[in-house]
């Protein structure tokens, strides 16, 4: 598989990005069964969902249920706000997160910033419940695989 990486200033409706459905389900479900799930009270019940990405695709903003989001390949950057704290609207909804991350972050005051991180292959993150996040794929492709939580209790004590 190749691609072009998508430029700063491209759009969403450029990027490929096999992000979770049917289809992939189907052909990746064999590979997720033999996923090492993370440690946690309700992780063998979490729905998995596998994720494909070129360099500088991503997902915009949303905000769901709690979980894990670990890279196999590549690396992913994450901006984050809590749940009280809603992200800077953007004006253009087929704005890319790359654009996101090199025009908007930079221009916005102190208290308006995301928490960030980059989260390489090898690493897992913990989102929590209704946080608001965004992801945006480093690499020329990142593989990963998010464990989304559907039930209370996360931690094994």
């Amino acid at each position: 598989m190749t691609s072009s990486p998508l430029g700063v200033n491209d759009t969403t409706d450029k990027m490929w990005y096999l992000f979770p459905n049917d289809i992939l389900n189907l052909y990746f479900g064999n590979l997720l069964k033999h996923y090492d799930r993370p440690i946690c009270d309700n992780c063998a019940d979490a729905i998995l969902y596998f994720a494909l990405g070129g360099e500088n695709s991503g997902v915009l903003f949303h905000h769901h249920a709690p979980g894990f989001s670990e890279v196999l390949h590549g690396t992913k950057r994450w901006a984050l706000y809590p749940p009280d704290k809603k992200p800077p609207k953007v004006e253009n909804p087929l704005q890319s997160m790359a654009t996101w991350f090199e025009q908007v972050v930079p221009s916005l005051p102190p208290d308006q910033k995301p928490y960030e991180c980059v989260v390489q292959a090898g690493e897992m993150i913990y989102f929590p419940e209704n946080w608001y996040h965004a992801t945006l794929n480093q690499a020329n492709y990142t593989a990963s695989v998010s464990s989304f939580i559907v039930d209370g209790n996360f931690f094994t004590k």
